[in-house]
């Protein structure tokens, strides 16, 4: 490790003795090889050199005839060294879950949700010719990996790194409603339904209504002002007005009650929560098929952590859901939508844990809102039926299948010698030979452990020394369970339709008003409009490739497209124009959009 030799001196104050300290190291690194040379960095990160290293250096030289000590930049070093007859490695020596940390989920869930607002402005605002939002740059500058692993020191998150990811959000979305308003306000309808991935879409959105127009579908209500509501065939990268006729959904959502179980099913899914235990997953089926969790599920759990910024020192348990009673809630019975509020509290903290199923969809979407407690990490226990020896990751651009450490976590765990949580951007997938399994849908989580037993890090606060971490605000956690039968092809689509979700914008009276999730609405004066648009339009659409982004380069504008299939046919449809996509996981294409 490359701090090695500056460690095995720089407490030591006495310089013969530091040259004992160094001589030891020396020679160890001189029995792992036959070359004349070793390179040793003398320092490490954020470390100002010694003080004394020239007189160290003129010392050792002057009493030791054998082996030389050299002050040397890297290029000299590494020219002496490949003069050697130099080994072939071939493993990676940098694992793509290396500059990994679970801390400060804020600035992963920013980041998440900076993509879609950015993006999504991208694309509606070549219409407009609307500027690129200011809001990109911060989000390069965010997307550093020390910013974006959140792994400095409290002082400089809570100064610098945290107000730059806050200012990222508020100019995006502001960026992003202004144009959605634009475009809204030169479509006669009172509500539009955006769409900004690039498949058409079919599904039950939440809206705030504060109208009585006629024109807008009753729905269903949820409270005193909002509504669920059922919208079809809303195009890629476009939009759809929504028509005041009402749709039977195929698979309307339901939810019973009887003793301490509550149960919400589709007919396409059904979960059935504990408040005997806290409230925690006791069954999770497909139709059909065989229960895929085992003993208590979506278990939240309080480990003790000593660890520090970088990773974590496990404990013993502090607290469990499973250990607690809850109460549970009826917030909505269907059909369009069927949700339980889970109300526990762990160690004096009140948390909150609404379930929802819709109607139509496989996926069991959670909304947890908790905060850590001092020197703990908050971990979710998972535990499956599935024989599942192997996991797929999405990485942002692909899947990734490959073996991971089962073992269940343990006090004495340290996340330095162990990799037990790896990085996700969007989903991770367990199944077992012949298809069927669980994936686990995130928005803004990363760090996951396990395959047949998922462990998914929430939060951590841990600060025994300087290099700790504080966080003990309350979070909102948003992440979804799709449970399949055979393989899911259309995952990478419910995991992105997960994170950006349809975007109503609704007109009442003489005012627009931008819905865009995960935020607070934006209003906007409705006037005389400049421009004028259908009640229906698509800019450009792929069924079997994602469209991540639209940009502008000079008079042309091109597509960033992520097929996550590249061996399977891919092509875009821009108006009545047919473009194939490369056979490449990542393509830049120029388009022409209508």
């Amino acid at each position: 490790s490359s701090p090695n030799a500056w460690d095995a001196i720089h407490r030591v104050a006495d310089e013969e003795e530091q040259t004992k300290a160094l001589r030891a190291y020396i020679e160890e690194q001189f029995a792992r090889t036959e070359s004349k040379y070793v390179f040793i960095p003398m320092g490490s990160d954020f470390i100002d050199p010694l003080p004394n290293v020239i007189s160290l250096v003129d010392r050792w030289n002057a009493s030791n005839h054998k082996t030389a000590l050299v002050i040397a930049d890297p290029e000299t070093a590494f020219h002496y060294i490949a003069t050697q007859d130099l080994p072939t490695i071939s493993v990676d020596l940098n694992p793509i879950w290396q500059a990994f940390y679970g801390t400060r989920p804020f600035a992963k869930i920013a980041d998440k949700e900076a993509e879609y607002y950015l993006t999504a402005a991208d694309k509606f605002g070549i219409l407009l010719g609307a500027p690129q939002s200011s809001a990109w740059q911060t989000a390069a500058i965010n997307a550093h990996y020390a910013n974006i692993g959140a792994v400095s020191f409290d002082s400089v998150w809570e100064s610098s790194q945290r107000p730059r990811f806050e200012g990222m959000l508020t100019t995006a979305a502001d960026d992003l409603s202004t144009i959605l308003a634009a475009i809204a306000n030169g479509i006669d309808s009172p509500l539009v339904i955006f769409n900004p991935t690039s498949w058409e879409r079919s599904e039950v959105v939440e809206i705030d209504f504060r109208s009585d127009d006629q024109r807008i579908p009753v729905g269903q209500p949820l409270t005193a002002t909002v509504r669920a509501i059922q919208v079809n065939a809303v195009p890629g990268i476009g939009w759809a007005t929504v028509l005041p006729n009402t749709h039977t959904p195929a698979h309307p959502t339901t939810i019973t009650q009887s003793n301490s179980l509550t149960t919400l099913t589709n007919g396409l899914v059904s979960v059935t929560l504990d408040a005997s235990h806290g409230g925690t997953m006791t069954q999770l089926l497909i139709t059909n098929y065989s229960d895929l969790i085992s003993t208590y599920s979506d278990d939240i759990t309080f480990w003790r952590d000593d660890g520090d910024v970088y990773g974590a020192f496990f404990g013993d348990v502090i607290a469990r859901e499973s250990d607690s009673t809850a109460q549970i809630d009826i917030l909505a019975e269907g059909p369009l939508l069927a949700r339980a509020r889970v109300n526990f509290s762990l160690s004096g903290q009140t948390i909150t844990k609404p379930v929802t199923l819709r109607a139509d969809s496989p996926l069991v979407e959670i909304e947890l809102t908790l905060a850590a407690l001092p020197n703990t990490s908050v971990v979710l226990h998972t535990h499956t039926n599935l024989n599942a020896t192997t996991r797929t990751d999405d990485l942002g651009f692909a899947p990734f299948t490959h073996e991971h450490d089962n073992t269940p976590l343990t006090p004495g765990d340290i996340t330095y010698r162990r990799d037990i949580f790896y990085p996700i951007i969007y989903w991770s997938d367990v199944s077992d030979d012949n298809g069927n399994g669980l994936a686990l849908i995130t928005h803004g989580l990363q760090g996951l452990g396990g395959t047949s037993d998922l462990n998914l890090l929430l939060v951590r606060d841990a600060r025994e020394d300087r290099e700790g971490v504080t966080d003990v605000e309350a979070h909102t956690f948003r992440y979804a369970y799709l449970p399949h039968m055979g393989q899911v092809s259309n995952l990478p689509q419910l995991a992105y339709a997960f994170n950006q979700p349809l975007i109503p914008v609704l007109k009442s009276g003489a005012q627009i008003t931008v819905q865009i999730p995960f935020t607070t609405p934006r209003q906007f004066p409705l006037s005389p409009s400049t421009h004028s648009f259908p009640s229906q339009h698509a800019l450009l659409s792929s069924e079997s490739a994602l469209v991540t982004d639209l940009y502008r380069d000079g008079n042309e504008t091109r597509a960033v497209v992520i097929d996550y299939d590249p061996g399977s046919l891919a092509a875009l449809k821009v108006g009545d124009q047919t473009i194939s996509i490369p056979a490449a996981l990542l393509s830049i294409i120029p388009i022409k959009p209508k």
